[in-house]
């Protein structure tokens, strides 16, 4: 089953200064700066202009080939990894005195290995010498070893196909309108970096997806007057990534705020966020989408919502096809999530409420399961107890949404995300405050609906940006940045449907302050997280692998 994670939003939408004016967001420092180092040497050609796009999408981008390659180590053994300095240091080998009163030295600690008791010294007549003891070790992480895959690397995201093979799109620090994107295989490791698009303005956020047939796909916009562009990679045409092609509604609008799916066949669908221009120069948000076929490439744009300004529209599909969207929008005097759903090759149902009505909902997320049974979770506020808090909608195929529910502890909490497996289980991860900010997660089963909130990151330090895998058999990863004093960590858990989760481990504990990171996971319940970090004035685009205990 593809993968494509519904990973955490910067959004740049009106509905968030509404929520977030009431919140205290707890984040970790982030820089930005101006040197550049080892930047990939190939620029991508500047998006033709002058493309038209009347209902098609004509406009297209050259892409030159890279070079740039870089080296990462594969996943780790999966029958764990060996600690440096398998002894302790020291042994103890103290000697006897005339009245026998020596005793051996003190074990030194060993770093994860064997630990080697002290050696008692030989006693005089009296006192035998006493045998020192081995120091604690510690213990090793399951992550590799960090590295640097792009110089000048900010935003990447990832997804990962059940085979192991994954795609990343990232954003050229000092390049801001290039966008670049990589591929991994379990066999290879990273391979090289390719120019996707220039713009005359900076790139958004990239959105990933790939099949296991290894068809991905990459969406983006542009923070300025562009529309919505999309590419494709076919593994198997000689030139793999094809043209960046508009696939908004007009070189008259402005599409932005991407997510897109890809099903078994690669068929892929974006939706996004349109800026229509309208008589008297007035703009309003519409939803709309658009889908690609093997046969026929990219079609006509296709209205969702065309009423009550929708925002952040969030996509899932399985390997058939299928389809649910969620959104929220904004009324006369209330925010509401509303969702809607296809089958392949059929439209999109009549947009339907998911939320408790009469409060304020946003940034909702989604995820189906090969039934085309889908769980949307987003967080709501009614502005007068202690909210926001998580809520959650169930859409059963066949049959429609459910009845929305609460999922969280009760406290304030934000940024859900949320992952389904093959047997329709699904996986819900958010930033709560009991105190500081912290990640919480909850489990809901077709038999058994939600269980008990639980808190999986470490208590004392404040935690931000989760990030989200869940794979077809039910492992889970979750990723997070954590704030130690005046800089930022990368941490993660992992839930084993045997075991639950496990305790919260770090993957990044350099004094690189750890931007947006994102995560992803194969069938096999290997994982890899990618995420940007700041040393200095520079960023770059980091990577680790882990393979399932």
């Amino acid at each position: 089953m593809q993968r494509e994670r519904e990973g955490r939003r910067r959004d740049r939408s009106v509905l968030w200064g509404s929520l977030l004016a009431v919140l205290p967001l707890a984040c970790g420092q982030t820089e930005s700066g101006s040197e550049q180092v080892g930047a990939p040497s190939t620029t991508a050609a500047a998006i033709d202009s002058t493309g038209s796009n009347t209902g098609g999408n004509t406009g297209t981008i050259d892409t030159a080939s890279s070079s740039t390659t870089t080296s990462v180590p594969s996943f780790p053994s999966t029958s764990g990894v060996s600690s440096v300095g398998g002894s302790n240091a020291t042994s103890g080998s103290g000697s006897g005195d005339a009245v026998g009163t020596s005793s051996g030295g003190t074990g030194g600690n060993g770093s994860g290995g064997a630990h080697t008791s002290g050696t008692g010294g030989s006693g005089g007549a009296h006192t035998s010498g006493t045998g020192g003891s081995g120091g604690a070790g510690e213990e090793p992480s399951s992550w590799s070893t960090p590295v640097v895959v792009v110089a000048n690397g900010i935003n990447p995201r990832i997804a990962m196909n059940d085979a192991g093979t994954a795609v990343v799109g990232w954003t050229q620090q000092l390049d801001y309108g290039e966008l670049w994107a990589m591929l991994y295989t379990r066999d290879s490791g990273w391979g090289a970096a390719d120019p996707i698009a220039s713009y005359d303005s900076l790139a958004g956020l990239p959105r990933v997806a790939i099949n296991d047939a290894g068809f991905a796909a990459l969406t983006w916009d542009a923070l300025g007057a562009r529309p919505l562009v999309a590419s494709l990679h076919d593994p198997a045409a000689p030139d793999p990534w094809g043209p960046a092609e508009f696939v908004a509604v007009s070189e008259d609008s402005r599409g932005y705020n991407p997510d897109l799916a890809i099903d078994a066949s690669g068929r892929t669908v974006v939706v996004w966020m349109e800026d229509v221009i309208e008589t008297g120069d007035e703009a309003d948000n519409e939803l709309w989408s658009n889908t690609w076929t093997p046969d026929a490439g990219w079609g006509n744009p296709v209205p969702i919502r065309q009423a009550l300004n929708p925002e952040n529209p969030a996509i899932s599909m399985n390997d058939t096809g299928n389809a649910v969207v969620v959104w929220a929008e904004s009324g006369a005097s209330d925010i509401t999530v509303r969702g809607t759903h296809a089958e392949a090759g059929t439209g999109w149902a009549e947009p339907t409420s998911i939320q408790t009505a009469g409060q304020f909902g946003v940034n909702p997320q989604v995820a189906i399961d090969p039934e085309g049974n889908a769980m949307a979770v987003w967080w709501q506020n009614d502005f007068q107890d202690r909210g926001p808090n998580i809520w959650a909608n169930r859409f059963s195929a066949g049959t429609g949404w459910g009845e929305a529910e609460l999922i969280d502890a009760g406290r304030r909490s934000y940024f859900p995300l949320v992952g389904v497996d093959d047997a329709g289980n699904a996986t819900a991860l958010w930033v709560e405050e009991p105190g500081y900010s912290q990640i919480w997660a909850n489990r809901h089963t077709p038999d058994s609906g939600w269980g008990t909130p639980e808190l999986i990151s470490t208590e004392d330090f404040i935690c931000d940006v989760p990030a989200l895998a869940v794979g077809p058999a039910g492992d889970a990863v979750a990723v997070w940045r954590q704030t130690i004093g005046t800089y930022s960590q990368l941490w993660s858990n992992r839930y084993l449907p045997v075991a639950g989760w496990g305790d919260p481990e770090v993957i990044d504990a350099s004094s690189t302050n750890v931007g947006t990171p994102d995560v992803a996971i194969d069938g096999a319940g290997n994982a890899i997280t990618v995420w940007d970090g700041a040393e200095g004035d520079v960023w770059r685009s980091w990577a680790s692998t882990a393979s399932r205990p």
